[in-house]
């Protein structure tokens, strides 16, 4: 085996790359509730509103699924 042959050292760094893909996704939370945030934002809601909105939403899906 000839340890100089550089056909074996780029396969090394392949792996590496591929694991490095694989460990990037994370979870960012819910997005769903992030875009709601965004639009009220912008429509210029204060952060306390929309938490109450948020929260509010949150029981009605939550009474509906039980």
């Amino acid at each position: 085996m000839n340890t100089n042959d550089p056909t074996i050292q780029d396969n090394c760094p392949l792996v590496d790359q591929q694991q490095q893909q694989q460990r990037i996704k994370k979870c960012h939370g819910n997005q769903r509730d992030q875009r709601f945030r965004k639009k009220c934002r912008k429509r210029g809601m204060q952060q306390a509103k929309i938490e109450q909105l948020l929260n509010k939403k949150k029981q009605i899906n939550n009474n509906q699924n039980n």
